[in-house]
This record gives structure tokens, sequence and C-alpha cells, in this order.
């Protein structure tokens, strides 16, 4: 089975520096609907996404609707960003001071992380969201093979996507560590199957380019030079 990943463009939100997840749901800014437009002219999105599902935020179903418009769009809540709790809608300033609170620096980079385990106030914690993705993709993947499709497109945030590469240790993804995300507009293409009640799965491509650091932006490196 071929399965499509491809991460929603910016919301004002985004664009501000204000923590956005679960309970944040904006629409595209128009930047955000300039950056699907340009890179849908670019053609960088398959011709034929298959059947199509999404998270249930508007970010995600109107990016997916630039791309493959008049489509039938299947929405799942499992799909949904990460739920930051209380930390949703905090500045860029404040979240800096989140950072340094609960952020652990890297032994072999040097770079501040967040600990796995850390859980925002009333939110979702890393660790969280990996067994999420890992039970999203699942469920999921045994949807698709009971209504025998063959190629899905999932259109998603890039923290959801993040965790899911880091579960399944993807080549060329998950090896990157757990700071990389997913530019906006931009995804992956994977060949998956089930072996022994998990799923196998094989990178197969990339959308935007042809390598994942084509596609992959450096999250902290962002985040400490804005």
């Amino acid at each position: 089975m071929r399965i499509n990943l491809i991460r929603h463009s910016t919301t004002a939100a985004n664009e501000m520096g204000i923590v956005s997840g679960a309970r944040i749901d904006l629409p595209l800014s128009p930047q955000g609907v300039k950056i699907i437009e340009d890179l849908k002219a670019q053609g960088i999105y398959p011709e034929e996404p298959g059947v199509i599902y999404a998270s249930e935020l508007k970010r995600a179903i109107e990016t997916i609707q630039i791309i493959y418009p008049s489509r039938e769009i299947h929405k799942r809540a499992i799909l949904n960003e990460r739920d930051f709790g209380d930390l949703e809608y905090y500045t860029k300033e404040q979240s800096k001071e989140y950072i340094k609170k609960s952020f652990v620096i890297d032994p072999v980079t040097g770079r501040a992380r967040e600990d796995m385990d850390n859980v925002p106030p009333n939110g979702e914690s890393i660790r969280q969201l990996n067994l999420r993705a890992r039970k999203a993709f699942n469920e999921l993947y045994d949807e698709f093979k009971e209504k025998g499709y063959e190629l899905v497109t999932i259109c998603g945030h890039g923290s959801l996507f993040r965790s899911f590469a880091y579960e399944y240790d993807l080549p060329g993804l998950g090896g990157l560590g757990v700071d990389k995300f997913l530019d906006n507009g931009k995804g992956f293409m994977m060949d998956v199957e089930k072996k022994d009640g998990d799923l196998d799965i094989k990178v197969a491509g990339f959308i935007g380019g042809n390598t994942a650091k084509d596609v992959l932006i450096d999250y902290m490196k962002r985040y400490e030079k804005e």
C-alpha cells in the first residue's frame, strides 16, 4: 500500500510564533494559501492522491482542498495536532521561558530538546504523542485494507508526522532526530504493509524534493534564529 503524508500550510498563529496545537483551529492565512498554491504550481504533488484523509482541523482540510479540489476528504480526530494544553496561545517569548524550564540538553548535539516525558499543563507529552501516532496509523492501515484502498494521501500536522517517523525510525526521517519537522506543504511517500501485527514501512520518495533534506526543517535552529 502506498501512503502519502503532506503537512498543512501556515496560519496566522504559525506566522506570529504563537503555540498552536489541537486546541487552536485557525484557517490558513493568505500567506499559507500562497505557499500551497506556489508548491502546487511547481508540480510537486502526485497527480493522483487516491483516497484522501485529513485531521479535523481547518488548516489541514484547507491545505488538501487547494491541492486536490472537489475531492472527498475523510476526517479523523486521531490525526489532529499535538495538544499543547495550557501552552496554546503562548507567544514566542513565553515559549522561550517554557523551553528553559522544560527542555534538556542533548548530550550528542549539545542543543536543547524537549524531554519526551515532560507533559505541558493539561497537554500531551512527546511520548504520549508518539504512542498516539503509532495507534493512529495502525488503525488507519487496518481501515484502508478493509476498504481495499491501495493509495491514500493524508494531510496533517508536523508534530504527529514527526512522532510517527520517530516511532518507526523511518530512513532519512526518524534517524535525523525528534527536532526535525516536515516543512509546510511538503511531505513524503511510503510503502506500507503489516507484518507480525505492526507496520513495516519503507520511505518511497519525497514530496517537495528528492531527499529528506529537501523537505525537512530543523525546528530548533529556526526557533533560535527567529
